[in-house]
């Protein structure tokens, strides 16, 4: 088979993924977990404006900002400030890319607003971050592991808690499987979070 063959049949397969994805009410169960609050919903359709708030940052994903690895064994993966408030920023650019086809957005919230508030529970790089390399010298950039990251959601009207959602994505490929970029999953999971949260608003 030609590559062009190939190349089409994958996009034709993205194109039919995306045409069948569920949207409004029936698209919760692309989360993780989706928990309707008490008195809360599960439908947004009925919403066209929206406030994205600030992605906010967890309070473990923020001790490995300049985390310094004990031992060869310590599994934990430190991160620079630059590092995360860039992938931050990426990921709200994707979730601003998304919804703003689907609703209007505003710059605060309000009565018929729908309020979005986003946490980055976890980022993990598939190849060494800057920060890694510099905490340990004999890492070889070369190196690749399980990348991805983890969010959770919260949706509010006012201070009306509506629902929560959570996603996790993280070691999903084959390490021989991943492309060179750094961070391949995280990206994978931005652009893929940011289409569940959208498409929530039909």
């Amino acid at each position: 088979m030609s590559i062009r063959a190939i190349l089409i049949g994958g996009l034709v397969a993205t194109l039919a993924a995306c045409a069948s994805a569920p949207v409004g009410p029936e698209s919760t169960g692309r989360f993780d977990d989706f928990t309707v609050a008490a008195g809360g919903t599960a439908d947004f359709t009925g919403y066209d404006m929206v406030f994205l708030a600030p992605i906010a940052v967890s309070d473990d994903l923020m001790e490995r900002v300049g985390y310094q690895p004990r031992s060869l064994r310590d599994d934990i993966r430190p991160l620079s400030e630059r590092e995360l408030n860039a992938k931050v920023a990426q990921f709200d650019e994707q979730l601003r890319a998304k919804l703003g086809p689907v609703a209007t957005l505003t710059d605060g919230p309000g009565l018929g607003v729908l309020t979005i508030e986003v946490t980055l529970t976890d980022l993990e790089a598939n190849r060494p971050t800057q920060a890694e390399l510099a905490a340990s010298p004999g890492l070889s950039y070369e190196s690749r592991a399980a990348g991805g990251a983890s969010a959770d959601v919260a949706f509010y009207e006012g201070e009306r808690l509506l629902a929560t959602a959570r996603d996790t994505e993280v070691g999903t490929m084959r390490i021989d499987e991943i492309p060179g970029s750094t961070w391949y999953e995280a990206n994978q999971f931005f652009a893929r979070f940011a289409s569940k949260v959208a498409g929530l608003l039909g």
